[in-house]
């Protein structure tokens, strides 16, 4: 089926359901789509909806250092903040296109923050959302984050840690699922000042006894070493 950039802006607003649309033609698939258009799925987590669809498999991968800095003690850094999670609201007929990519504020995304920014996260890129006919959902954003270290060995290994988690929701409606166990450095571009020396992820939970409810957080921890200067000769 030949989709034109009008129809698309149309399939952008309109893949956001409440019940699970059965259809076998495509063209009255994509049709049912728009009428069954809901914008109040992106208000309520699926967790709250049914608490099997609560688990959030978060990810995060370092991509740039901007700045450490010893004197101020803290890393401003670029991430990638891939989470993908189940949300049974947003599935379809299979018969129909696999897969369609809209923009995130269409559906319900996981209202992760970093508690112990000292600076609101920046999205890089436009915060889009992948959705599969199967109801799973996936947002990758481009992140810049900034966060507090501590630093030792005459300021030559710095520490930082970046501390993520739902901000209003407790884990039986969003549980953040560690994926594995340290963040994913790979993609990380060379830095002139600073080598990755270490890199841990965790997943912590702290109770709240007011309300009875545990909330989850994953702890990422990341280890800087400075890099010998270099003497040139001349």
């Amino acid at each position: 089926m030949i989709i034109n950039g009008a129809v698309l802006g149309l399939a952008t607003a309109a893949l956001i359901l409440f019940g699970h649309v059965v259809c076998s033609d495509p063209t009255a698939q994509y049709k049912n789509l728009l009428r069954t258009l809901d914008e109040s799925v992106n208000l309520v987590a699926p967790g709250e909806v049914d608490p099997q669809y609560s688990n959030v498999s978060l990810s995060l991968h370092l991509i740039n250092i901007v700045e450490v800095n010893t004197k101020q003690r803290f890393l401003d850094a670029t991430f990638y903040m891939q989470q993908s999670y189940k949300d049974p609201r947003v599935s379809w007929d299979s018969l129909g296109p696999k897969k369609l990519l809209l923009p995130a504020d269409k559906v319900w995304a996981p209202d992760f923050e970093v508690y112990n920014g000292l600076a609101p996260i920046e999205y890089l890129t436009a915060r889009t959302a992948l959705l599969y006919s199967s109801g799973e959902v996936m947002l990758v954003p481009a992140v810049r984050i900034k966060v507090p270290c501590q630093t030792s060995d005459n300021n030559n290994n710095v520490t930082c840690t970046l501390i993520i988690g739902s901000w209003s929701h407790d884990g039986s409606e969003v549980n953040p699922v560690v994926d594995g166990s340290e963040p994913y450095v790979k993609e990380l571009v060379p830095n002139q000042s600073w080598n990755l020396a270490d890199s841990s992820a965790e997943l912590k939970l702290k109770t709240c006894e007011l309300f009875e409810s545990v909330y989850p957080s994953v702890v990422y921890s990341f280890t800087f070493q400075r890099r010998p200067k270099k003497c040139v000769e001349e």
